[in-house]
């Protein structure tokens, strides 16, 4: 993996950083927890959660896709109505879990599996930043995303566990398709590859999916990516607060 200064992802450390929830202590106040499980009880855009996946938000408890593809969708809606969040001319944007199981599955590249699967704007170029959250076999999040003004993926893993090369050569080599279908073989992006070996890491077995959302909600509101991320189990209130309420909620002070 290439890693140069000029291309390092952004990382802050800061004891201050970091918004607590204090208004809320359990998922019940948000919603009738004992309904039968597979009601749906929020909707959004393009994205649904049944009661089984929102209550994955419990402290100890391993996300489902349900929940990181919600909060993908909100953070997607932060660039429509905070215009400070605005990049001049491009904006970052969030996709769904599913797009690199289809892409990368069965150890090869897929790009006929995701033929279907269109970004607001057709034009790449729009994009600051694309972010990808990561299932890895149901049992880990992580997160990949590119940087557009770096010509860089990123690969963020609160557990340095995972070995994400496939994952990262075949986005790659989509966002050079997609780039080839537009404006032909002239001008090829060069992307590099990096895994961000000081962001922060979850301290035990279930975080993973909330480390995940806090990366993303990093890139997308321009923050620099922590390295560290303590208090996990008020993070999860905030984000059940943001699916609750149809918008993002501050996971930081700052």
């Amino acid at each position: 993996m290439q890693n140069k200064k000029s291309t390092k992802a952004k990382i802050q450390n800061t004891d201050k950083l970091f918004f607590v929830n204090e208004k809320y202590s359990s998922l019940s106040q948000f919603c009738d927890i004992n309904g039968a499980p597979d009601t749906i009880l929020f909707r959004h855009a393009n994205a649904s959660i049944q009661r089984q996946s929102f209550m994955t938000l419990a402290q100890g408890t391993w996300l489902v896709d349900e929940v990181i593809n919600y909060y993908m969708s909100l953070l997607n809606d932060l660039h429509s109505y905070i215009i400070d969040l605005t990049y001049p001319g491009r904006r970052p944007y969030a996709l769904k879990s599913f797009f690199l199981t289809l892409l990368c599955s069965d150890g090869r590249y897929n790009i006929d599996r995701v033929v279907n699967w269109t970004l607001p704007e057709y034009d790449i170029t729009a994009y600051s930043h694309i972010v990808c959250p990561l299932n890895i076999n149901n049992v880990h999040w992580a997160l990949i995303y590119a940087d557009f003004e770096k010509v860089t993926i990123y690969f963020l893993d609160s557990l340095r566990c995972t070995d994400a090369t496939h994952y990262m050569l075949c986005f790659r080599q989509y966002l050079i398709d997609i780039h080839i279908g537009t404006y032909g073989v002239e001008n090829i992006p060069q992307w590099k590859l990096e895994y961000v070996h000081n962001c922060a890491q979850q301290q035990n077995s279930y975080d993973c999916g909330i480390f995940a959302c806090m990366f993303a909600y990093c890139i997308m509101t321009g923050h620099s990516i922590p390295d560290a991320f303590p208090n996990s189990s008020s993070r999860r209130l905030t984000i059940a607060q943001s699916i609750q309420q149809g918008r993002v909620f501050p996971l930081f002070n700052s």
